[in-house]
Formats: C-alpha cells, sequence, structure tokens
C-alpha cells in the first residue's frame, strides 16, 4: 500500500493555483469558488472480465487496500439560467500481487495463469467530471442538480514472469448529478450528501460522497466522509464486470 504523498499529481496544484488567481473576482460578489484537494483511502471488490474469465478483484487479481488522491474546483455565480460548473478528478490506484492456486485460476487477455503462478496486478483508473449544475436550494439547505460528461482513462496489467498483459480504457459517459446538504447556522458545519451516475448507455458508473465539512473564518475548511463508487460494465472497452471501490476520505478546500 502507498502513501498519498506518493501518488499526488499535478492536478490538485492546478486546483489552488486558479482558485488563488480568481479568488479576487469572488471578493466581488461575482463569483463563489470552491477547490478541495485529499485523499481517499479505498478497497476493492467485484469482478471482472477481460478477453477470458470473471476474476475476482481480491481473490484472483490480488487487488489491495490503497490510497487514491482527488481534487475538485467550482465557480458559482448569481446570474440566471445560466449553470455552475464544477471540474472534478479522480485518480483511483490500487495494486497487488499473489500466488494463483487451484481455486483462484483465471484467463486475462487471453493468457491464462494457473496454480503456481506468481503474479502482480495493478489498475489505474482516472476519472475525469465535467458538471453543468444549478443551486435550487442555497441556504440553510442546499440542493443542486446538473448534467455532465465523465471521462475514463484506465489501464489494468497482469505480469508474470516478466510478461506484462495490459488492456487500456478510454471512454466517455453523460452523467447526472445530485446534491442535497444541510447546514448548521453559525458554526460552519455542514452535512452532504452527491451522487453521479452515469446513463444512456448500457455500463453504469455511480459514485456517492457522503461527508461533514466545517468552513473556517479563514475560507479555509476541511471534510471528511465515505465515499462508494460502483462500477456495472457491459463490454466497457472489451471490459465487464461488477466492480466497488468503497472507503472513507479527507480533504481541505478553499471557499471565497
Amino acid at each position: 500500500m502507498k502513501s498519498f504523498a506518493a501518488k499526488i499529481t499535478p492536478f490538485p496544484f492546478t486546483v489552488v493555483f486558479l482558485t488563488l488567481v480568481l479568488s479576487h473576482v469572488a471578493q466581488a460578489d461575482i463569483l463563489g469558488i470552491y477547490a478541495g484537494a485529499g485523499s481517499w483511502n479505498h478497497t476493492a471488490e467485484g469482478d471482472m472480465n477481460h478477453l477470458g474469465t470473471d476474476a475476482d478483484m481480491k481473490n484472483e487479481y490480488g487487488l489491495e487496500q490503497d490510497f487514491s488522491n482527488f481534487a475538485y474546483v467550482a465557480f458559482e455565480h448569481p446570474l440566471p439560467v445560466i449553470p455552475n460548473i464544477r471540474v472534478s478528478r479522480y485518480a483511483l490506484e490500487s495494486e497487488g500481487s499473489k500466488t494463483v492456486t487451484t481455486t483462484s485460476e483465471f484467463t486475462f487477455a487471453g493468457t491464462t495463469y494457473t496454480n503456481g503462478t506468481d503474479i502482480t496486478s495493478k489498475l489505474r483508473w482516472d476519472e475525469e467530471d465535467v458538471l453543468l449544475y444549478y443551486e435550487f436550494l442555497d441556504n440553510m439547505v442546499s440542493f443542486d442538480l446538473g448534467l455532465g460528461a465523465k471521462k475514463v482513462d484506465a489501464e489494468f496489467s497482469v505480469t508474470a514472469g516478466g510478461v506484462t498483459n495490459t488492456h487500456k480504457i478510454d471512454e466517455t459517459l453523460p452523467i447526472y448529478y445530485t446534491m442535497v446538504g444541510v447546514e448548521i447556522p453559525g458554526t460552519g458545519i455542514s452535512f452532504s450528501v452527491d451522487t453521479t451516475r452515469s446513463f444512456g448507455k448500457d455500463s453504469d458508473i455511480v459514485q456517492t460522497n457522503t461527508r461533514i465539512s466545517y468552513l473556517t473564518s479563514y475560507r479555509l475548511g476541511i471534510e471528511a466522509g465515505y465515499r462508494t463508487s460502483k462500477m456495472a460494465l457491459v463490454n466497457f472497452d472489451t471490459v465487464s464486470g461488477q466492480l466497488e471501490f468503497t472507503g472513507p476520505f479527507a480533504n481541505v478546500f478553499l471557499h471565497f
């Protein structure tokens, strides 16, 4: 299991930079800006099949609990009709190794891994969401609703005996977005649940974040919660399966 610090990508730093550059605009009440970055401690469950047999993420591929990073930035404005925009990125990574047994033999990318074979599996699953949404409620109770697109850039590999089989995924899905939140007046504390879900294609990807947030008087806040990512993949760039990644997360954010 790798630490979050070892996996930081440039995206969170870009988010912070853009936030600071545009903060003077928000001061004039033209824009409201939210930007955050954090770490997600997730566990992989389910099975996956690519040109082979269904194989369990833990028992066959040997994927372990791991950390991944994420970041987001949102721009909100008072103009009617024109939607707000939110851009987020999750860089999910998971890897593990094991020795195949007679009960865990499987086939991936046309290669069969048999009893006694030592394998190493790696999964990189990057998602970038671009959302256009409206705030239907924005006081003690918040309610957002919107539409957008999810771009999936993923790579899965299995290595044995110095030979690596790799499969890449590059797909874009339409998604819808909902958020419901409740703020405790005068405390800076709020609770919220947001969900994105794909539609219009055979594959179904659903992400849900349940969180508690605390915003200080210095425009800096912290959040902690639980994230669930469920993927029902049907011929998704020749990949099929039922995958689930779940676990706690924590992040810091700026609000201007």
